[in-house]
């Protein structure tokens, strides 16, 4: 689950500011080895700018690891740190292009770093809907190989 709220924005620079947050559920069943019982949430702030066609974007955040169960064993839960940048290119009003740099801390004790790189479109199709598609890549050992995107954000 995430939510971002606009906090402030400044139409003479092209410029918006942001703070937001992440729920992670317990996700996987122990039976199948592919799960971690543990919550994790995340407060972040952003800010955008806006450059002719392209947006570049900005964010730091905060994650709240819980201690997980997975199979084999138990991992202590870590406070991390996380930061990213971004380019988006708009195609046109209902279609953009996106490029994202992620990475976030140690979530475990002795569990590496996530640093992964996403690609995608964010369509609009309706005035308060997004739709994205992205593809994820890892680059380090704790991300996953690849990730595919699928969502939907209601805009209010």
């Amino acid at each position: 689950a995430w939510g971002k709220f606009n906090v402030g924005s400044s139409l003479k620079r092209g410029t918006r500011w942001a703070a937001g947050f992440v729920l992670r559920f317990p996700t996987g069943s122990q039976d199948t080895g592919g799960s971690v019982e543990a919550l994790r949430t995340k407060a972040f702030g952003a800010m955008r700018v806006d450059i002719g066609r392209f947006t570049v974007s900005a964010n730091a955040g905060i994650q709240f690891n819980e201690d997980a169960t997975v199979p084999g064993g138990m991992l202590e839960g870590r406070v991390a740190g996380s930061i990213g940048g971004a380019a988006l290119m708009e195609f046109n009003p209902k279609l953009v292009g996106v490029g994202e740099l992620l990475y976030e801390g140690e979530p475990y004790e002795g569990v590496d770093a996530d640093a992964r790189l996403l690609v995608g479109v964010n369509w609009k199709p309706l005035d308060q809907g997004l739709f994205r598609l992205a593809l994820g890549f890892g680059l380090t050992e704790g991300a996953p190989d690849g990730q595919l995107i699928l969502g939907w954000a209601f805009e209010f």
